[in-house]
């Protein structure tokens, strides 16, 4: 029964690998709640198809397919004994983001029921439907997935398949090229729908998924081995859907892009300089993305009045259109370092005695030289992060105001800022602020934001801006007001040991029980290199999808779009401690 578990489950999690991200029914006019309830659907039939078979498993004797199959039950003597082993089993199998996500959801259900406004935090229906019960099938998605998946990897290849259906998508609207004609049969109406693109509905929304796309496509690329014919297929394809997620970000418009593209390219080194070749094909993902940004611009200049009719355009689509000659001598630079990076790489391979082919060598970093590279790259970055607060410090003091005028909107915070986020988040901390210590460390309850912006600043909302908030429009701050300084620890507690747990999926002495047993281990007690390559390559892939969509997150909006993809990635780096 077991085995019949994991099927249903990997079925379920190829659904929304693959399904959900596609699943329409009315354009855009209903897309938020058509993928939520195609979510939940899938959902309770997969948690009721799970039930069914654990329990008929239990209750026959025939739960574990190797063990004993005559339906004989233990002795009754011997029940509390082996439920307090029982017990300490699931404690010592609970990895961390476990424990954290059991803590969110107690936070959720207290914050719920100690909520002024309890039937709207239970069903959400004030904000974006996230409300206690849609977390509880979170929590469900969560479980199935982080105990019975079996990872594979053509999974991701389809999951990487639907994203280039929804990148393409993407930037065919940019041109208006859309399959349903969306942006001709709102060309002389409501501006606000060129906010709505692909698949997905709201640029900002799809931004946040197309930024795991390339998180996650990126990975996939650095991570991938050169053994056969496949793996140079795999190769060109992850290549290709990184590709097509930039330039979908490029094509997008939001500024939101820029933090997705920041985290991939400043983050994604410290998994690079510990692959085969590893540094070589960043740079080539460089000048990939590059060589998207030129193709944009020239495209656009060819389009010439249709792209210029847009209403706006994000940074990465104005970049590309009017520096199009200097990041094409920036392509030549990188074409340079590559070729530079291929004969240190080959010269090293035979340092190390490897035949120095970039293609088929199996010779890796050692251990001091990725250390050393890390710790570098980490030096760097923190002096860049460090300069960059300063920037953002000197020019909100006043300091150098000339220098700064030309990016005046991106640098200085007021009410108006970022589409007038700063407004919305000085009203989250106010409310906040005011709160009693029980919601200080509880929260509102979920979903409630909407509640309190209606009753306390409907009227200044409207006439500054004319327009309401039920979101703050930040999720770190969302998640502070509705689930309170617990409920945060809890979800980015969850959010951290996911990405934790899949960055470290490769080291051999994370997997202890699959060391000892396993269909994997052939009865050798050690796992193949190819088994812990593949696990470090899956884990990479979503963790750095969860890290650059929580970046962006930090200006985005939590609907039940994307949400899912954050939950089926800490799910996914989870399962691979624990698939066989």
């Amino acid at each position: 029964m077991k085995k019949t578990v994991t099927k249903i489950v990997n079925i379920y999690t190829l659904i929304l690998m693959v399904v959900f991200p596609l699943f329409m029914t009315d354009k855009y006019y209903n897309i938020q709640s058509t993928k939520m309830y195609f979510y939940l659907y899938s959902t309770i039939t997969a948690t009721v198809l799970v039930a069914v078979c654990i329990l008929f498993g239990k209750v026959t004797g025939k739960w574990d397919d190797a063990g004993k199959k005559d339906g004989t039950r233990e002795k009754k003597a011997g029940a509390v004994q082996n439920k307090a082993a029982v017990w300490s089993r699931i404690k010592a199998a609970m990895l961390p983001a476990d424990r954290f996500a059991v803590l969110f959801l107690l936070v959720i259900a207290l914050s719920t029921a100690g909520s002024e406004w309890t039937y709207e935090a239970f069903w959400g229906n004030m904000g974006r439907s996230q409300g206690c019960f849609l977390w509880i099938w979170y929590f469900r998605t969560y479980l199935m997935i982080s105990r019975f998946y079996g990872v594979r990897k053509w999974h991701i290849d389809l999951f990487l398949a639907a994203s280039l259906v929804v990148c393409i998508w993407g930037i065919l609207d940019c041109f208006w090229m859309s399959p349903f004609h969306w942006q001709e049969l709102h060309e002389n109406g409501n501006e606000k729908a060129f906010d709505f693109s692909s698949t997905i509905g709201n640029v900002n929304i799809l931004t946040g998924l197309e930024g795991i796309y390339l998180a996650a496509a990126s990975s996939m690329f650095i991570g991938e081995q050169q053994r056969s014919a496949v793996s140079a297929a795999r190769n060109v394809f992850y290549f290709a859907a990184s590709c097509a997620a930039f330039m979908a970000l490029v094509c997008g418009l939001s500024d939101n892009a820029m933090i997705s593209v920041a985290a991939v390219i400043c983050f994604l080194p410290f998994y690079a300089f510990g692959q085969r070749c590893g540094i070589l094909k960043y740079l080539m993902l460089l000048a990939g993305y590059l060589l998207t940004m030129i193709l944009t611009g020239h495209i656009a200049a060819r389009e010439g009045q249709r792209i210029i009719m847009r209403r706006k355009w994000g940074q990465l689509l104005k970049v590309s259109v009017d520096h199009t000659p200097g990041l094409e001598k920036l392509l030549i630079v990188l074409i340079v370092l590559i070729i530079a990076a291929g004969i240190v790489t080959v010269l090293y391979h035979r340092l190390r005695g490897g035949s120095g082919s970039l293609l088929y060598d199996d010779v890796l970093p050692s251990e001091a030289l990725t250390r050393r590279l890390r710790i570098i790259w980490a030096l760097l970055g923190t002096a860049a992060a460090a300069a960059v607060i300063y920037v953002f410090y000197d020019a909100n003091t006043g300091g150098h105001p000339d220098l700064y005028a030309p990016y005046r909107k991106f640098l200085v915070f007021s009410d108006s800022w970022g589409t007038h986020r700063g407004y919305n988040w000085k009203l989250a901390l106010k409310y906040f602020r005011d709160f009693p210590i029980w919601k200080k460390l509880f929260g509102s309850g979920p979903e409630t934001y909407a509640i309190y912006t209606h009753v306390y600043d409907h009227y200044e909302m409207m006439d500054m801006f004319s327009e309401t908030y039920d979101s703050p429009h930040n999720e770190w701050l969302q998640y502070l007001f509705t689930t309170g300084i617990l409920g945060f620890i809890g979800y980015y507690g969850m959010v951290i040991s996911g990405m934790a747990a899949g960055w470290t999926a490769g080291r051999k002495e994370k997997h202890p029980v699959l060391q000892s047993a396993g269909p994997e281990t052939g009865g050798t007690g050690t796992i193949p290199e190819h088994v812990l390559q593949m696990k470090g390559q899956i884990g990479a892939a979503f963790a750095y999808g969860i890290l650059a969509y929580t970046l962006q997150s930090f200006v985005n909006i939590s609907v039940p779009i994307t949400v899912p993809y954050v939950i089926l990635g800490i799910a996914v780096c989870a399962s691979l401690y624990r698939c066989e």
